[in-house]
């Protein structure tokens, strides 16, 4: 599927260059960046990847009240040509590495990188958590936006996927003259702290059998935890590994977890449940095929505690349906994710800036495109958008967290192709 995809891909885009204009050397954007104050280089351009820079730019930690301090951002930049679209990558996380995006292939044109604010090496010296929010990271974005737009003056385009997508929400939301069009894929748009409808959904996604050996599965794994655990615990022993929190606790959640991670990425079959006990290294593995046995380690949450920071102030989240589990719990009384988050970094939570950027979106949204996969348990507090706007949401029959422009069928991925192309060209 993924040839298929970028066959039509060259079929469809723009054919802005030759091949031989694209190998030049980008002497003009060396001279661009050079006279930035605000950029730091970090890498130039390597033999074998003559267009690709790692760039840090200069941020207020708080926009509105530079006296707060700055930090640097990373961006990854991939040029082509200064005469071509640009399109802005907003990671919701840490940025590890430079990789071109679907709508970057398909228009053959330039491509920014951006790291999250207070993820990976885009921190500041001192972490002033109260400055993290969804205004200063879309700030970011502008400012990243009014730096090179001077340098690239064609349309922009947003893209992200996850919670990348939800900051390409956000982004338009709070500069919604920025970007020409924005893609953001299978990105939630949560309207509670811990969305029900997260849950309700998790009770009619999957067949009757399925749901029925997951449920049993959550069981036994519960009510041999005598057996079971001991196993858990040695992993992270051997592993040099401390739990985020009390390890009986993060046991638990690791299993009341499982419903979610099961149909968020959907590769597991539920005939890989075990339906009867069998030895703890086999009741276990559903877990580490998952990384869910490894995933409530002191450090693994440590590098996710910005998200749940943003998730418990103001974009939401999820807690867990007990109903079936309740009584084979031992240790957790309450079951919402913010036990992971200390109490000194739980702010009071916002329960109307993500119902004013549903509003928005839904009434003024225009040239959006949303990709969901249909069982995704995101999916559930997707963006929906209607006559209202001039947007379209793809959903992928059976799809999943991992469904792409790729995933969908020829006819589609050219209709999508085709009406990039038009906002481009005429509006």
């Amino acid at each position: 599927m993924r040839t298929s995809f970028l066959r039509l891909a060259g079929i469809s885009a723009f054919v802005f260059f030759t091949l031989s204009s694209r190998a030049q050397k980008p002497l003009g954007l060396l001279e661009f960046i050079k006279s930035q104050p605000e950029i730091r280089v970090a890498q130039w351009a390597e033999a074998n990847q003559p267009q690709d820079f790692i760039l840090f730019l200069r941020q207020p930690v708080n926009h509105q009240n530079p006296e707060k301090g700055y930090f640097e951002q990373r961006i990854y930049l991939h040029h082509v040509h200064d005469s071509l679209p640009v399109v802005m990558v907003t990671e919701g996380y840490s940025a590890e590495g430079s990789y071109l995006t679907e709508p970057a292939e398909i228009l053959h044109c330039n491509q920014l990188i951006v790291e999250h604010r207070y993820f990976g090496e885009s921190v500041p010296d001192s972490m002033d958590w109260s400055q993290l929010t969804t205004a200063n990271a879309a700030a970011d974005h502008h400012h990243i936006y009014e730096v090179f737009s001077k340098f690239y003056k064609e349309k922009w385009i947003s893209t992200g996927i996850s919670k990348g997508g939800q900051t390409s929400i956000f982004y338009k939301y709070y500069y919604p003259n920025d970007m020409h069009i924005s893609i953001p894929y299978v990105a939630p748009l949560n309207l509670e702290q811990e969305d029900v409808r997260i849950n309700w959904f998790l009770r009619h996604v999957g067949t009757p059998d399925d749901n029925a050996r997951i449920l049993n599965y959550q069981r036994l794994m519960l009510r041999n935890f005598d057996l079971i655990f001991p196993l858990f615990q040695d992993i992270a022993k051997t592993n040099q590994k401390k739990f985020a929190i009390n390890d009986t606790a993060a046991y638990e959640f690791m299993v009341l977890e499982l419903p979610f991670s099961f149909y968020q990425w959907g590769f597991l079959e539920s005939i890989a449940l075990p339906q009867q006990m069998l030895s703890p290294v086999e009741m276990m593995k559903p877990m580490f095929d998952l990384s869910l046995a490894t995933f409530y380690y002191e450090d693994m949450v440590n590098s996710f505690m910005p998200f749940m920071v943003q998730a418990y102030r103001e974009l939401g989240y999820y807690n867990y349906d007990t109903d079936s589990l309740g009584t084979d719990l031992r240790k957790l009384k309450n079951t919402s994710n913010i036990a992971f988050v200390p109490n000194d970094l739980r702010f009071p939570y916002d329960a109307q800036i993500m119902k004013k950027v549903y509003d928005f979106i839904h009434n003024h949204g225009d040239r959006m495109i949303f990709i969901y996969g249909e069982n995704d348990p995101w999916s559930s507090t997707s963006v929906n958008p209607d006559f209202r706007t001039d947007a379209i949401k793809l959903v992928l029959p059976g799809g999943s967290h991992t469904a792409r422009l790729g995933s969908f069928s020829q006819e589609k991925q050219a209709f999508i192709i085709e009406k990039i192309k038009y906002w481009l060209s005429h509006e």
